[in-house]
């Protein structure tokens, strides 16, 4: 769809799943929303079928999964809504297929994971460093060279 089709069409309706829901598309958007609460980001995604819909990730799960994953435009996205868990927080599952190895655009995901990890101690996989394989707590003054290969 192009950007003029997506001007003149309707905007993307927000999705609101029930148990058992899923979205699966192209992200074709990311933003951010600011509310009474943290940051949390809104991802659109086009189906198959050219229907848009915006993913409003307020909930803890979907947040963080997202931060982790960290979606870009053009990578594809699968969410499945699984309700409410019995510890009673909101469950997804959350699957990014990555088009291309570029940046985000629109979502700051290391705040967003930051936030996300606020006073617990951080995964490491979710805090990788800037050559990707070293926690940035723990990350040296100057990154190793690379090959391709963890430094480890």
């Amino acid at each position: 769809m192009s950007i003029l089709d997506r001007l003149n069409g309707p905007a993307p309706e927000a999705w609101r799943p029930k148990p058992g829901d899923t979205l699966v598309g192209k992200v074709v958007q990311l933003d951010t929303r600011t509310g009474d609460f943290e940051p949390y980001p809104i991802v659109t995604v086009a189906a198959e079928d050219g229907t848009e819909r915006a993913w409003h990730a307020f909930h803890t799960v979907g947040r963080n999964e997202l931060a982790r994953q960290r979606p870009m435009i053009g990578d594809r996205l699968g969410v499945k809504y699984l309700g409410k868990s019995p510890k009673g927080y909101e469950a997804y599952r959350v699957l990014v297929e990555h088009a291309t190895p570029t940046t985000a655009a629109g979502v700051d995901w290391t705040k967003i994971a930051t936030q996300a990890n606020d006073g617990a101690e951080a995964d490491t996989a979710d805090t990788a460093g800037a050559d990707g394989w070293w926690p940035a707590d723990d990350a040296p003054a100057v990154a190793p060279a690379t090959s391709g290969e963890p430094p480890f």
